[in-house]
């Protein structure tokens, strides 16, 4: 794998060493990848040529420091050796290092490739269904934790549940709530579950959801109350209230 990404960069230097022939970067990585793949010896008439074109370039000098070194060549090698600090002197880089991978032409993107035909826009469809009743009240739920959308409606006369907005539940658990004025879903005991909180003419309530998720046969509200179909069950909640009578921020 590594040596195709190697021949992929290969072609890509070669190419961009013939639109740019004078740039030194891309003589200095087209020698890199060649030196990667073990053909010495056109790693290193590229990076003679990198060190021509740019006599600053410090990295082209200390690869033909290395190669010379390793083949034996100490007088040449001595000489490319001397010529990095100089040509980090020159280029005002000493002690600091050198970045190879950009030039002029690191911020040249291709051109995106062509858009893809935009398909033509469809007619929406939409299916109305009317509600039994008069709804106070819309809420859409998750009623079953699967993901999908139901329609919880309520007035003062009570709360039903249509599943998947059109078919009504008739044992969602909720059918003897009354006097309701307004439902809101919500997270309330921190389960990771959805559950209601049910405001009444008598006060608010909570109805977390179940969470005995065996019943597959039929939607289930993950939890509680085993005699309510839907498993909702109620629990009271209770507020306190604190008030500043002398209007004093201690």
């Amino acid at each position: 794998m590594r040596r195709r990404a190697t021949r992929r960069a290969v072609a890509q230097f070669e190419r961009m060493i013939q639109l740019v022939p004078d740039e030194a970067i891309g003589h200095y990585h087209l020698g890199s990848c060649t030196k990667l793949e073990g053909r010495s010896g056109e790693a290193v008439a590229q990076f003679e040529l990198a060190a021509k074109l740019n006599p600053q370039l410090a990295a082209a000098q200390f690869q033909l420091y290395n190669f010379h070194r390793q083949e034996g060549h100490a007088e040449e090698a001595g000489a490319r050796a001397g010529g990095i600090p100089a040509a980090q002197e020159a280029g005002g880089r000493r002690g600091r290092s050198e970045d190879v991978d950009w030039c002029v032409y690191a911020e040249i993107y291709d051109p995106p490739a062509a858009p893809r035909a935009i398909p033509p826009a469809t007619t929406p469809v939409y299916e109305d269904h009317v509600l039994e009743g008069t709804a106070a009240g819309l809420l859409a739920i998750d009623s079953t934790g699967e993901g999908l959308t139901d329609l919880l409606a309520w007035s003062a006369r009570g709360v039903v549940l249509y599943r998947h907005g059109s078919e009504l539940v008739p044992d969602s658990g909720l059918e003897g709530l009354t006097g309701v004025i307004s439902v809101a879903a919500g997270d309330f005991n921190n389960d990771g579950f959805m559950d209601l909180c049910v405001l009444t003419e008598s006060g608010p309530c909570c109805w977390p959801t179940p969470r005995d998720i065996s019943a597959a046969s039929k939607p289930i509200c993950r939890g509680g109350d085993s005699s309510a179909p839907y498993g909702w069950t109620t629990i009271t909640i209770t507020i306190s209230t604190w008030f500043c009578w002398e209007r004093r921020r201690r």
